[in-house]
């Protein structure tokens, strides 16, 4: 009976914020029958409001809910709950009309869940009481959470939720998505097999397994409005049946972000957890065959459009009861009465509060509130009239005044119950004792009804009985200590999580024509957790990875891959990319270990692929998202100084980190026009070499700070590390030249522009940067001898692949010269006078980056502009004035006119600062 009445009021709380015209009385047969049937439900047009978005639900529409509960035998029989065709189309606020009443109500909705945010703290901070108590509620939360799992099967299908958008892009409809076919969580026995239930199951392990099919996200860049063409339900429940998509069916008319992907999880869970230190509490498997992302030029500028939106409608929704229903044009009086108003509502209550009436009234307001909560919290039965001014005091007070005044309330209400509880003591003491009862002052009375809110749990009796079942059916003694988590050994792994993906693909599209696309195969990641030690160890790694770039006739450049497969003695292949993070590691005084291997990787530059790419992702100017990025940037810095005794307690509370990173000789080619053909252009080869970084954590660990000197403990207040690159090199090549071998045979040296070699660092970083005694970064080095090799040949190599690499498009050289805001950009091939470069701009007539393409004539005229010059001395910066103004067809492979190497330099380092810079702002 109890948990009858429980379950009733959690479904009527649980589905009446999204369910329009729900049945309470439906539900209440429904559940103490066992067969909760709910068809045909429609959602609410504020379901969404809880998630703080600025959306809303033009239909929304729950086509069944199932929920077979077996109450004869409740603990051990298995509890079905089935969700099939939630169907939902939700749009922006702007394409609503301003509604006072539903406004007012979404804002005491808010404030009551910050209320109960509040209120669920509070109730948890006073449930932390003594450390055996704490056990006693984490052991009881954790077997009553294992018995729901352990009984629980739930199958969910059909859901399709949908956002349109006719506002947010003037002439536009666009359309997102995500679509699943079904997710059910399986009973298994220990081979994974369907068919396994708890009560036949002797084992103190728990198998679920979770199959997941064909979860899909979509956006379509130009689309039809399903809410705005179909004017039936029927219609618009058919629609959105048929674009869900399944394993033996894709829609055709959906662009998909994630094409629909199906994945299994496999969980065990230790009912006995402890009992045997190899077998963990909880152990998730998770396999996911194929991850295909999608993503082109339009969806990521929607994407940024439809944020820069959701901004724009949450900083006016305060405003949005002045908004006037008009057009602009011819009713510029309602507008300016708009933009008065909404400043004068920031204006006026703060002025009116701290005038003599609306203190008078804030304080009546309070102490009514006080009164009638405390007779709330006193009362055990619901008064409709105290509930009612309770909830009118509430919508003028604001958060803050209403926990105070009802903080006040309770303790109010507390020392009424105190005293009136020693008062029936001692009035039981002194009539016992005429009587002549003795001192016990027990007496038998009814069972009193136990009411929790406004739920009758019915006798007391009742749920002490109900309370016993319980506790059996989960294992659970009151009173009993349970294994403290700290008797456990450090080794003992609680939390076990293995996920392995074969393939991951990304495509990045400009409408449908390819511009990159990445695989990699064998993405698998290791998770574990040591309650005792408070240990975490997290592993990450992927075999191998392709990055294919633009299309070039039939075939698309490979633009990185791994070059070589390296294998361990025991002859298991080595990943290509590893990532370790320990915290707390074993057997260690390390805080935090972490380490990083890489495998020689070739990377490609392939100009028409990164120009494509930078345009991509380079944020158009009509998007105004820099306040975004300064707000995330924004930091308060502490400066202050450290005494001696502020060292040693930094010293003593310092984080020790282990740092080990192995990064095997990645090179990168730049071939000739930027387009890798070695059988035709000449190349350019960087290697970088082998990397090898290792932190110095012998004076941290083994600093005694009661007797170290000063210079020991600020030496100790470092984070050092030790940086070795071997085998850095430059390679020339002529077509046809066999590049390769020659990077790897150091004896013959004959296309090399530097010769291997490397270098040696000791690094060491402050601790507390701000400490101007410390300086923040020391560098001690060696490096070994640095030798080039150049010829006649090699430099007119050099020179021509240089100038034969095409400059990014006007248009992203007019962004890049938009939001250029910082210093100019670094002239890296040609140093020039300030005036020298202005005269050189006028006389090319360069008035704006689409003029950036000059005549060969011009060129020429640039050219004896230079020569003319020569090396003034007496100027504050030198300048090299040799630039070639004639090139020959085999080296460009154009009849284009190029730019000067000067001109071309200052541009394209205008383009890339400008697009870092936003990188950077942006992350």
């Amino acid at each position: 009976m109890v948990f009858e009445t429980v379950l009733v009021d959690i479904l009527n709380r649980f589905l009446s914020p999204y369910v329009k015209n729900l049945d309470s009385s439906q539900i209440q047969v429904s559940v103490w029958s066992g067969d909760i049937r709910l068809d045909n439900l429609e959602i609410k047009e504020n379901a969404l409001e809880q998630f703080e978005i600025p959306v809303r639900v033009h239909f929304g529409f729950l086509d069944k809910f199932r929920a077979k509960i077996p109450w004869k035998n409740l603990y051990n029989e298995p509890t079905i709950v089935e969700i099939d065709g939630l169907y939902i189309i939700a749009g922006p606020n702007s394409a609503f009309k301003f509604d006072p009443t539903k406004a007012e109500e979404e804002a005491r909705n808010k404030k009551q869940r910050e209320l109960e945010k509040f209120k669920r703290l509070k109730k948890n901070k006073k449930q932390k009481k003594e450390k055996q108590e704490e056990a006693q509620d984490q052991s009881f939360t954790e077997k009553v959470v294992t018995q729901v799992i352990k009984n629980l099967q739930v199958t969910i299908k059909n859901i399709h939720i949908r956002y349109e958008d006719t506002h947010t892009i003037p002439g536009k409809v666009f359309a997102a998505g995500v679509s699943l076919s079904e997710l059910i969580m399986h009973s298994v026995d220990g081979n994974w097999q369907l068919g396994g239930t708890a009560s036949d199951s002797a084992n103190s392990i728990i198998y679920k397994l979770f199959d997941l099919k064909c979860l899909a996200l979509y956006w379509n860049v130009i689309s039809q409005s399903y809410y705005l063409i179909n004017n039936k339900k029927e219609d618009l429940l058919n629609v959105l049946k048929t674009d869900i998509a399944d394993v033996s069916r894709l829609p055709t008319n959906l662009q998909y972000i994630l094409m629909p992907v199906s994945a299994n999880a496999k969980v065990q869970i230790d009912t006995k957890a402890g009992q045997d230190i190899n077998i963990p509490q909880a152990l998730v498997n998770i396999q996911v065959n194929e991850l295909n992302l999608n993503i082109s030029i339009e969806q990521y500028r929607q994407v940024l459009s439809l944020l820069e939106e959701f901004d724009r409608l949450s900083r006016n929704k305060p405003y949005a009861k002045f908004r006037p229903e008009v057009p602009l044009k011819k009713h510029s009086k309602e507008w300016w009465n708009y933009a008065i108003n909404s400043v004068l509502s920031e204006i006026r209550p703060k002025t009116r509060e701290f005038t003599w009436e609306h203190i008078k009234h804030h304080r009546e307001m309070c102490r009514r509130y006080i009164a009638k909560y405390e007779k709330k919290l006193l009362s055990t039965t619901s008064n409709p009239e105290r509930s009612k001014t309770i909830a009118m005091l509430e919508k003028e007070l604001d958060v803050f005044n209403i926990l105070l005044c009802r903080e006040i309330a309770e303790e109010r209400a507390a020392k009424y119950k105190k005293q009136k509880a020693l008062k029936k003591e001692q009035s039981k003491s002194t009539w016992s004792s005429w009587l002549g009862w003795g001192g016990s002052g027990k007496s038998k009375s009814r069972d009193d009804d136990v009411i929790i809110g406004d739920i009758n749990l019915g006798s007391a009796g009742e749920l002490d009985e109900e309370k016993k079942k319980f506790y059996q059916a989960i294992g659970y003694s009151e009173g009993t200590v349970p294994g403290k988590i700290n008797a456990l050994p450090k080794e003992y792994v609680a939390y076990k999580l293995n996920f392995h993906m074969s393939k991951l693909i990304l495509n990045l599209r400009d409408q449908n024509e390819g511009i990159a696309k990445l695989t990699t195969d064998n993405f698998i990641t290791n998770a574990n957790y040591r309650p005792t030690a408070k240990g975490l160890n997290f592993h990450t790694e992927f075999s191998s990875v392709v990055i294919s770039g633009c299309r070039r006739g039939t075939q698309r450049p490979i633009i990185l891959r791994n070059t070589s497969s390296m294998r361990t003695s025991t002859n298991v292949q080595r990943p290509l990319f590893a990532l370790n993070f320990e915290m707390n590691p074993l057997n260690s005084k390390l805080d935090f270990r972490i380490g990083a291997s890489l495998q020689p990787i070739e990377v490609v530059y392939d100009a028409k692929t990164i120009d494509s790419i930078i345009g991509m992702f380079i944020i158009p100017p009509e998007i105004h998202l820099l306040d975004l990025r300064k707000a995330a940037l924004a930091t308060v810095e502490d400066i202050r100084t450290m005494s001696r005794a502020g060292l040693q307690f930094a010293i003593q509370n310092r984080t020790i980190i282990e740092i080990e990173v192995d990064i095997q000789a990645p090179y990168f080619i730049v071939p000739e026009k930027g387009e890798y053909m070695p059988d035709t252009h000449k190349m350019l080869i960087f290697d970088l070499g082998c990397l090898h970084i290792t932190s110095d954590t012998q004076d941290a660990l083994s600093l005694d700070v009661n007797t170290a000197t000063q210079e020991q403990l600020e030496s100790a207040f470092y984070d050092k590390f030790n940086v070795r690159l071997d085998n850095l090199q430059a390679l020339v090549a002529a077509p046809g030249q066999d590049w390769a071998k020659a990077r790897l045979q150091y004896d013959d040296l004959k296309l090399h522009l530097i010769k291997p070699t490397g270098f040696e660092l000791a690094v060491s970083k402050s601790l507390i940067p701000n400490d101007t005694r410390l300086p923040n970064l020391k560098v001690n080095g060696i490096i070994k001898a640095l030798e080039l090799t150049l010829s006649d040949r090699k430099i007119q190599s050099l020179t021509e692949i240089i100038l034969s690499l095409p400059l990014p498009p006007p248009s992203l050289i007019d962004h890049a010269t938009q939001v250029a805001t910082m210093s100019p950009p670094i002239q890296a091939a040609h140093i020039q006078r300030e005036d020298e470069f202005d005269n050189l701009y006028q006389n090319l007539n360069l008035k704006s980056a689409n003029d950036i393409f000059i005549s060969a004539e011009e060129l020429d005229e640039t050219s004896d502009f230079f020569d003319a010059k020569s090396l003034d001395s007496s100027s504050d910066t030198a300048s090299i004035t040799t630039v070639s103004s004639t090139t020959s067809s085999d080296t460009f492979g154009t009849d284009e006119p190029q730019l000067p190497t000067y001109i071309k330099v200052c541009y394209v380092s205008k383009y890339w600062y400008s697009f870092l810079s936003q990188v950077a702002m942006f992350l």
